[in-house]
């Protein structure tokens, strides 16, 4: 066939036929190619998780042959419920170990930003750097592993309370490719989720349970000690490890009756079961001193992730500065490193800690259930105690306020979800403890402003503030009037992004916080660089909503009373940085060009007065600096100074950047997505094409980021 053209009918058809068959199999190839492309092939493959597991489970297998059915049928997620003390948790992580091998995570509920440090190992694997919020990096996370090859497990942990319930409702539902489960106490869940009941265990699951943990025979007597406890794995884990340790000359019948006998004078209208209650009291009972403060300690802070670090570093802390501020027997509890694990590790062996390593850094959990017996069976003056002992171990960590010393933030990365326990527990305590968790709250709320932008968060925990300083020192104190203003500057925040009606009563109620806390502040002179603060934040909610003649004002007298009361340079700092933006906002809105470009250099004038205020207090790498910085670039870029304005956002951006890498702030930060996008923009204002100006920009920045600190 060295001819196309001498080809017969015949061999036409044949090659009609053979060039149509492949275009045909290249076009089902492409669909396919498609097909999986949309499947996210494409996707960087997620790396299992590795786990630590608790005690393994006894008498669970058709538990969980259900719960992997209704899976393999249905993507509805589905909660487990039942009782405290039933084996929810267990349960659901065994089922994932089994079934998911690795590929599963377990998320508390008890807060979000718990959920998205349970997250960060498999965010960081997808490089997600979420630009909003810790709702969207928790929502673009979990979609990510929802577009991943293998299947994944998400478990939510403990929904027991509304706040929880409602989180579980807003992130497990639409789940395709994802199973979610869901623990908790609750029964009654919306048709959109399954639920599925868990009972107590078979009473010869129970007993097997209980034989293995205390390596003694299953026998009646065993066997009758497993009915009195409920048949709850909790209290057969606690009661099992607490025979485990006790010689063998100690029988089981001898064991049970003194069980029976307590359990006869637990109170009958317990909360919780009176065998769970029995178990935790005898397990705490073998522990000594030093194990059980560790104990009554970790009952007054959040169940989640307790590392022996958080008690190292109190004390530690407390040795180098010389603190009188942490209690001694808290102290001396926390400052040897073998004695504290020694402690934890006897915690951990009794079952009354759990050991969770999984993301890398090893912590303890307690149960809730145990935390719950613990707290209940203190009395008001040793709850007080121990209250005032974590507030006053978390103090010693951060020291000053966060606005001002950021290379504390990761302390209070590590603080913040220790908070909430306490705050609950602030009606037992008086005097100057209080000021003591009003210090903590006050400090944790204002990082959460700065370094995640929960303003929502730190309104909670400013409200709950307000009702303690109202009920401790009345409302015409000057604690009651610090509340007010601290809880005003989160509502000017959360405010700022509210539309529509709700935002004119919002702002209304804002305004008037704001007043009435500089009013009560203003009676106390000792307390005048707190009025400044309330001054200068009323001025900054007059900027927000533009009423600049009112902000400017407001700014100047707050600068005066810092001036006048020796406030620090960093506090200068930023008031002379405010006033700077209020001209800046002023010339914008001028049209009169002379007095425009006369606004702009007075604007200029007081950012360049802020910047050297701060940084000679809080050094360059900063975030208020960085601000500064930003700030210069905008009054630069509408002077037409584009140099100038360029190295200002440059180093600003680099220094965010910097904070970002080190953890400092997260990596989801506003205002790191707002500058880099600022710069990107100030680029092509000066002609430059995208893919250049991204290669100068990460260029121009390697070079700052070696400047820095």
């Amino acid at each position: 066939m060295d001819n196309i053209t001498d080809l017969s009918l015949t061999e036409w058809a044949l090659f009609f036929s053979i060039v149509a068959g492949l275009a045909t199999a290249l076009t089902l190839l492409f669909t396919i190619y498609q097909h999986f492309s949309n499947r996210n092939f494409a996707n960087p493959k997620l790396k299992p998780i590795a786990h630590t597991l608790d005690k393994a489970l006894t008498g669970r297998a058709d538990d969980i042959k259900a719960i992997r059915k209704h899976f393999e049928f249905s993507h509805k997620p589905l909660t487990i419920h039942g009782g405290p003390g039933i084996g929810k948790t267990v349960l659901a992580r065994e089922l994932a170990q089994q079934h998911y091998i690795d590929r599963w995570v377990m998320l508390p509920l008890s807060s979000e930003s718990g959920m998205k440090t349970s997250l960060e190992p498999i965010a960081s694997q997808l490089k997600i750097e979420d630009k909003d919020n810790i709702e969207a990096f928790i929502r673009n996370t979990l979609e990510a592993m929802r577009k991943d090859k293998s299947r994944w497990l998400v478990i939510l942990d403990n929904a027991d309370t509304s706040i929880e319930t409602e989180r579980a409702r807003k992130y497990a539902l639409n789940t395709n490719d994802l199973d979610f489960i869901v623990t908790s106490q609750l029964g009654v869940w919306p048709e959109s989720f399954q639920c599925y009941p868990l009972a107590p265990l078979l009473i010869e699951d129970a007993t097997a349970l209980l034989s293995k943990l205390s390596g003694r025979p299953a026998d009646e007597n065993l066997r009758c000690l497993a009915e009195n406890l409920d048949r709850l794995p909790l209290a057969l884990t606690l009661i099992g490890t607490d025979l485990g340790h006790l010689p063998s000359s100690v029988s089981v019948k001898d064991y049970a009756d003194s069980f029976t006998k307590r359990l006869l004078k637990t109170p009958v209208n317990e909360r919780y079961s009176k065998s769970v209650t029995v178990a935790v009291s005898l397990a705490v009972k073998r522990l000594s001193d030093r194990e059980k403060k560790i104990l009554y300690l970790a009952a007054f802070m959040d169940p989640n992730d307790i590392s022996a670090e958080h008690f190292l570093r109190g004390a530690e802390s407390t040795e180098k500065h010389d603190h009188t501020l942490l209690a001694s027997n808290t102290y001396d509890l926390c400052s040897d490193k073998v004695e504290l694990n020694l402690a934890l590790a006897a915690c951990e062996d009794h079952s009354l800690l759990y050991p969770n390593k999984w993301r890398g850094v090893p912590t303890r959990r307690i149960h809730r259930t145990t935390q719950w017996v613990l707290r209940q069976g203190m009395s008001d003056d040793t709850i007080s105690k121990w209250v005032v002992s974590a507030t006053q171990l978390s103090l010693a960590q951060i020291e000053e306020n966060p606005q001002l010393n950021t290379k504390r933030w990761l302390a209070y990365h590590r603080l913040a979800p220790h908070l909430q326990p306490l705050l609950f527990f602030a009606s037992k305590i008086k005097g100057e403890n209080v000021q003591l968790l009003n210090l903590l709250a006050n400090r944790i709320a204002q990082f959460l402003s700065h370094a995640t932008t929960d303003q929502v968060r730190a309104m909670e925990i400013r409200q709950r503030n307000i009702e303690i300083c109202e009920a401790t020192f009345g409302r015409d104190s000057s604690e009651y009037g610090i509340a007010l203003g601290n809880l005003a500057l989160s509502q000017d925040q959360i405010g700022r992004n509210m539309q529509g009606s709700n935002k004119e009563i919002f702002d209304m109620e804002t305004e008037k916080n704001f007043l009435l806390a500089a009013r009560i502040i203003k009676r106390f002179p000792d307390k005048n660089l707190d009025l400044a603060n309330y001054i200068d934040g009323l001025a900054s909610f007059y900027w927000a909503r533009d009423n600049l003649e009112k902000s400017e004002l407001k700014h100047k007298r707050a600068l005066n009373l810092r001036v006048s009361n020796n406030a620090t340079s960093a506090c200068l700092g930023t008031s002379y940085d405010n006033l700077g933006t209020v001209y800046h906002r002023l010339a914008k809105s001028e049209t009169d060009k002379s007095k425009a470009k006369e606004l702009y250099h007075n604007s200029t004038k007081y950012m360049k007065k802020a910047l050297f205020h701060i940084r000679s207090h809080c050094g360059e790498l900063h975030f208020d600096t960085a601000i500064c910085l930003n700030n210069l670039a905008v009054n630069c870029f509408s002077l037409k100074d584009y140099n100038a304005a360029l190295e200002f956002r440059l180093r600003s951006v680099a220094i965010v950047k910097l904070m970002s890498d080190r953890g400092i702030i997260s990596c989801d930060h506003p205002r790191l997505a707002l500058y880099n996008e600022r710069l990107l923009e100030n680029y092509e204002m000066i002609g430059l094409e995208a893919r250049e100006t991204n290669d100068l920009i990460a260029k121009e920045i390697a070079k700052v980021l070696k400047t820095l600190p």
